[in-house]
């Protein structure tokens, strides 16, 4: 049922809704009408208001829509303010930066401290940027709490091929026990695959064995990586596609099961929720390795001149050691089980 507007209501769900592409306008505009017809509910109005259909709004737009939403509520930096960032130095070393610790999952680890392993990856072409640094950091509470550092990996560095095998496994094993002597090749890169029991040898020349192996001996992993232009990037979802389809036509005991994660999300702009929805899409896909991804690091603000750099062209978060804190005490806990303050 559509609710009945004010004209400013109306003129703001205009607005809204051309933010949005046309076709999604029919499903965009029923979560609208629902959300909104919940707040005069709750307010015992007959009437919905510009700031309800503005709230309504910011919950079914991604996090990064908040600065287009705090605008037309008449909140936030302006632009004039934004664009100091990139006029000159002074204004671009006052901008603010900020690291943000999700609420971790403080949980018995399964081995003390000391008896644990750590790999750390780094998906940022940029040695000694934000990412890398909120990295090795996270790493120096793991290792001061009194865990091993296997190794950091840079993902630029290695060689990851792009997987081509186009058939389910669950649907080629299914195909054999109706028909085993169906001629059907399931993976031209896989080598005496025989069933869901008997995995096959993956053909493909590239670093991922040897990736594979590092990643067995850990208990606990860092995951970094930079977020430009509103998305992971290739180098993170080329990675953990190529780590999915290995285990699955190779592996039969997943190293993921039982272990602990840590991930961290950097990107430029000042809002520290922008791009909350893509980190949550690297945890989920942690989790789909069986991993308990126990801590999360968001870190903003590195947009402007030097792009997030200092003048030695290093990371300006060594800058905020505040904020610096926040990953190593999460790094600590992703091997202690202890939460830190």
């Amino acid at each position: 049922m559509t609710p009945r507007l004010t004209p400013d209501a109306q003129q703001a769900y205009k607005e809204v809704l051309e933010t949005f592409p046309a076709i999604l306008h029919p499903d965009k505009t029923a979560r609208i009408d629902w959300l909104v017809g919940l707040q005069m509910a709750q307010k015992g109005v007959a009437e919905g208001d510009r700031e309800m259909v503005i709230t309504a709004a910011r919950f079914i737009s991604r996090p990064s829509s908040k600065a287009r939403y705090d605008k037309m509520m008449g909140i936030g930096e302006t632009r004039e303010t934004v664009k100091t960032g990139y006029q000159t130095l002074e204004g671009y070393y006052r901008r603010p930066r900020e690291v943000k610790r999700w609420p971790p999952v403080v949980a018995k680890t399964t081995k003390p401290a000391s008896e644990m392993k750590i790999l750390a990856f780094c998906a940022s072409d940029r040695k000694e940027g934000n990412s890398d640094m909120l990295v090795s950091e996270a790493a120096r509470g793991a290792t001061d709490a009194g865990a091993a550092l296997l190794d950091k990996i840079y993902l630029p560095d290695l060689n990851i091929k792009h997987c081509q095998n186009f058939y389910m496994q669950r649907d080629i094993v299914g195909v054999w026990e109706i028909d085993p002597d169906m001629a059907f090749n399931y993976c031209d890169y896989s080598c005496g695959f025989k069933g869901l029991k008997e995995k096959g040898t993956c053909t493909l020349d590239d670093d991922m064995p040897e990736v594979y192996e590092k990643i067995k001996a850990a208990d606990a992993i860092i995951f970094g990586f930079p977020i430009i232009n509103g998305w992971e990037g290739e180098v993170v979802t080329g990675f953990q596609e190529r780590w999915q389809r290995y285990t699955g036509c190779v592996i039969t005991d997943r190293a993921g099961e039982g272990r602990r994660a840590m991930v961290i999300g950097t990107w430029g702009t000042g809002d520290i929720q922008a791009y909350d929805n893509i980190v949550e899409v690297v945890i989920n896909r942690l989790n789909t390795f069986k991993y308990n991804v126990v801590e999360a690091i968001s870190a903003c603000g590195f947009a402007g001149l030097l792009s997030g750099l200092d003048g030695d062209g290093k990371g300006i978060i060594k800058r905020y050691p505040e904020e610096m804190k926040k990953a190593y005490l999460a790094g600590r806990n992703l091997v202690t089980g202890e939460f830190g303050s």
